[in-house]
């Protein structure tokens, strides 16, 4: 049957059998000069298309407009810290309100000598009886003053 139909395995694999028939029966029947012309079509295998995801990013882009219009009405600092103001009362509500702060509890576990820094391996508490791992990179003092960013 594969061999009639010129459809390799993966192919008959993929196209399933009641294709196959009616490649079959296509190739037994008669031919007439229109049918030669004209190949046959195969069903999709993807018969849904990318409706999802066109769906998603629609609603992205529709976002990302509006956020671009709100920005662009902003003319000064006061409608700037305004915005941020908002954009932060936003995310607050998302995610609700802020934990209340503890005692981190860090102590070092290890310290790895390099020639220009040290590594620190940190264990601290994010929140109680909650330990989180950390590796603190930490420059060593070249008797030097290097340009920092400070608030």
């Amino acid at each position: 049957m594969l061999r009639q139909t010129d459809v390799g395995l993966i192919g008959a694999s993929l196209l399933g059998s009641a294709t196959l028939r009616s490649a079959e029966a296509a190739k037994s029947a008669p031919k007439s000069a229109a049918a030669t012309k004209s190949p046959t079509a195969l069903t999709p295998l993807n018969r849904f298309g990318r409706m999802g995801q066109e769906y998603y990013v629609r609603r992205l882009r529709d976002v990302e407009h509006a956020a671009n219009a709100r920005r662009a009405e902003i003319r000064s600092r006061a409608d700037a810290e305004a915005d941020q103001r908002e954009m932060r009362g936003k995310i607050q509500s998302i995610f609700g309100p802020w934990p209340e702060k503890t005692p981190l509890n860090a102590r070092t576990t290890g310290i790895v000598e390099r020639d220009t820094y040290r590594i620190e391996k940190v264990i601290f508490e994010n929140r109680p009886q909650f330990p989180v791992t950390a590796n603190l990179a930490l420059m060593r003092p070249r008797g030097i003053r290097f340009p920092t960013l400070s608030r």
